[in-house]
């Protein structure tokens, strides 16, 4: 903080033969406050400059003048600190931005070439979604020539009844099985690396481009269940999410 007030307070009330305690007490303040106001550590407040002034026999302009720049100063420096953080965040914002809209570029490119394949057979796809609160899924079902394959878009764990810390707490392994009709389809398994529950439920259901042979039947897509376990490290937590299934795309 400017010490200007502080520096005259201090000259004038020696001039004037004034100990800290003396000065104190003419202004009803504590003697801290006196202190505080010379080293710079605060200033007065503006209702004490005239009695201030006369006591120690200056023009409260003095120091009125003083305290302003003093506050001016600081302001500017506090002003110069958050320009500089409000550039850091909108660099980091704009990069972390630009960064989730290449991967989704990726990703919808690579999709738009794998149906762009499917498209030139005769196949009938379907795309099954999740209304589950905790859990996002979806992806598509894919008959063609008598085989049916499943191809997993996303599975996104919405965190929504603990805290995110607390969710992830001791997860050790995770696994989903796909049923059609209580007979299970699909089943993988992943043990946890890192902390990221989403991260890990992504690479889970990306560690097969597809699944192709599977036994299923296109009047049998409305029986189709999605079971979700985490195994943590004193207990395991299971749910099973009914998939919704659109129109033949």
């Amino acid at each position: 903080m400017n010490n200007k007030t502080g520096q005259l307070i201090e000259k004038y009330r020696k001039e004037n033969n004034l100990t800290q305690v003396e000065l104190a007490d003419k202004l009803g303040v504590s003697k801290s406050a006196i202190s505080k106001w010379e080293n710079g550590n605060n200033l007065p407040d503006i209702t004490l400059l005239e009695p201030l002034s006369e006591i120690l026999g200056i023009d409260k302009l003095l120091l009125f003048t003083s305290e302003y720049e003093a506050k001016e100063e600081s302001n500017e420096k506090t002003k110069q600190v958050k320009k500089k953080d409000i550039f850091k965040i909108i660099t980091i914002s704009i990069l972390f931005i630009f960064s989730i809209a290449f991967t989704n570029y990726i990703s919808y490119k690579l999709y738009k070439h794998k149906l762009s394949i499917l498209e030139s057979q005769e196949t009938s796809v379907y795309r099954f979604y999740s209304t589950d609160e905790e859990y996002y899924v979806n992806g598509y079902i894919i008959f063609q020539n008598g085989e049916s394959t499943i191809l997993f878009d996303q599975l996104k764990y919405q965190d929504i009844h603990q805290s995110r810390a607390k969710s992830k707490e001791n997860v050790k392994s995770l696994e989903i099985c796909m049923f059609v009709d209580n007979t299970e389809i699909i089943t993988r398994y992943k043990a946890i690396i890192g902390d990221d529950i989403n991260q890990n439920l992504y690479q889970l259901i990306t560690s097969h481009n597809k699944d192709e042979n599977i036994k299923i039947e296109e009047d049998k897509l409305n029986n189709i269940v999605l079971r979700v376990t985490m195994n943590k490290e004193n207990n395991k937590i299971t749910k099973d999410i009914k998939l919704e299934i659109s129109n033949e795309i």
